[in-house]
């Protein structure tokens, strides 16, 4: 097989990514015998192919390692850079991401490359927020502007110029300009036959944001109504900014719609209903929460350590309410009290609120539950 026709027939390949990654393996691998090692056009090309569908179907690591080596012969290409800042933000190692965004933009600033930088960033902020200085934010959302400024050069077509409004929105909440931002909002929720999810929740958060309860409930009520709520990660992170500002009537509200299925989402619908002492609801939820967490074996440390946490809470708040603590109640957090005495505090992620518990715990049961 001669080497233009192998070319060709990589070329070939790349459509069929996004389809059909496990197919595209296979064929790369009848082409492996015909690529001489000295062709390193040839070699860079099938490392590309490669490199992509090994991300599709989720093998990161061996998707980086073909990169590399694509790197070691070729430290120019920027789409190497592009694709490895891709894996990176995958792996949510946003700082990394970050660093190779800006090698691919400073080798090819088209859109793809702006458009995988601004993702890193505005990535590198949401994960980072609570850490970031004042400095820190305005670095990041003048980087992102720089992008956009170099964006808005280039020939976009309708639905390249929808992400990058819908980024430019982001870029003023993220930039504290929430009281522009809002009517702007508000006015495109009205305007649209079919709101996106999404429309709801940035609706939704700036309205928290900026002390619109009202249109909280509002907007909240409507996506409820509507069944725009799902069991994701966007409605899950609205539902604990709600928790997070106290707003626990709506956040329970949130939890309820977005399904008790996960031990995560019972433990944070728990923790909401203690905050508004609605105890026999915390109770129930609590006891779902063990179920789940009994019968699946892929569930972290981390959540079974938050089990422990809001059981005790639960319990400790009861007594302080001089409630008449259910028997369910006491029993689960007399076992709760035996278990957390053997926990290995390292393996929290939170070993602060891990010692709290054990200090709850000793206060009602002492050190022999």
């Amino acid at each position: 097989m001669g080497i233009n026709v192998i070319g060709r027939e990589l070329d070939q390949l790349v459509p069929e990514i996004q389809k059909s990654p496990e197919n595209v393996l296979k064929k790369l691998g009848s082409f492996r015998a015909f690529i001489k090692p000295d062709d390193k056009e040839l070699n860079e090309q099938f490392g590309l192919v490669k490199a992509r569908a090994l991300m599709q179907t989720g093998k990161l690591n061996e998707a980086k390692n073909c990169l590399l080596v694509i790197h070691e012969n070729n430290t120019e290409n920027p789409i190497v850079f592009g694709l490895l800042s891709k894996i990176a933000q995958r792996e949510k190692e946003f700082g990394q991401a970050i660093l190779y965004s800006r090698q691919n933009v400073e080798l090819s600033a088209n859109y793809i490359a702006l458009m995988i930088l601004v993702n890193a960033l505005f990535g590198y902020y949401w994960q980072d927020r609570k850490n970031l200085s004042k400095s820190d934010v305005d670095d990041i959302v003048s980087e992102i502007q720089t992008c956009f400024d170099k964006m808005d050069k280039y020939r976009l077509d309708e639905i390249q110029r929808s992400k990058i409004n819908a980024l430019k929105l982001k870029l003023e909440i993220i930039s504290g300009n929430l009281r522009v931002v809002f009517p702007r909002l508000e006015s495109e929720f009205s305007s649209s036959n079919n709101p996106t999810f999404r429309q709801y929740i940035d609706l939704i958060s700036v309205s928290l944001q900026i002390g619109l309860v009202d249109k909280v409930d509002e907007y909240l009520s409507l996506a409820i109504k509507n069944k725009v709520v799902a069991s994701n990660g966007a409605w899950f992170g609205l539902a604990e900014e709600l928790r997070k500002a106290e707003a626990f009537l709506m956040a329970r509200q949130l939890f309820e719609a977005i399904g008790l299925h996960h031990p995560a989402q019972c433990l944070h619908y728990a923790l909401c209903s203690i905050s508004v002492h609605k105890f026999a609801d915390a109770i129930e939820v609590l006891e779902k929460a063990k179920k789940l967490l009994d019968t699946g074996t892929h569930y972290k440390d981390n959540l079974r350590f938050k089990y422990f946490s809001f059981v005790m809470y639960c319990f400790d708040e009861m007594k302080q309410d001089s409630k008449n603590i259910p028997p369910e109640l006491t029993a689960m957090a007399r076992e709760v009290a035996r278990e957390i005495t053997t926990v290995d505090l390292s393996k929290s992620d939170n070993p602060t609120a891990l010692q709290n518990t054990q200090k709850i715990a000793r206060k009602h049961f002492g050190d022999n539950a």
